[in-house]
């Protein structure tokens, strides 16, 4: 999608623009996040994450212009982001208590994350938490 904006306005600012303000909500919401999951529960949080990004990579899909891919792709996903790590790192932490094994989890999500967003089609259709959905459902 970002790509596409690049090249038709011929472009790379609309690329990093879009970047740095996602990167920028996601870092400025991390700890909040972490304190609505304290305060309502990682279930909750988890899920408010993954319906906030879908609606961002929604609204993002459907982007006429640069001002609503930036509200979908970095705001709404920057904050769904947000919500979704804290629970994730809780739920690896507490399913995995043994240190070789949690190291191992903590790995398997980290490449499921990367893989994730290297694969462009990937990226619309799951959100960040894709990876992590299968540890909630223990």
């Amino acid at each position: 999608m970002i790509n596409a904006i690049t090249t038709a306005w011929n472009t790379k600012a609309a690329r990093q623009l879009t970047a740095t303000i996602f990167l920028l909500v996601m870092a400025a919401l991390m700890i909040p996040g972490g304190k609505l999951t304290d305060r309502f529960g990682r279930k909750r949080c988890f899920l408010a994450g993954l319906v906030v990004y879908g609606v961002g990579a929604l609204l993002s899909a459907v982007s006429p212009g640069l001002g609503v891919l930036i509200l979908g792709n970095s705001i709404l996903e920057g904050v769904g982001t947000a919500l979704l790590i804290p629970p994730v790192y809780i739920l690896t932490t507490l399913l995995f208590a043994e240190g070789t094994s949690r190291a191992r989890a903590f790995g398997a999500v980290m490449a499921l994350g990367g893989i994730h967003h290297a694969v462009p089609w990937s990226r619309a259709s799951a959100g960040p938490g894709a990876p992590a959905s299968s540890v909630l459902r223990r």
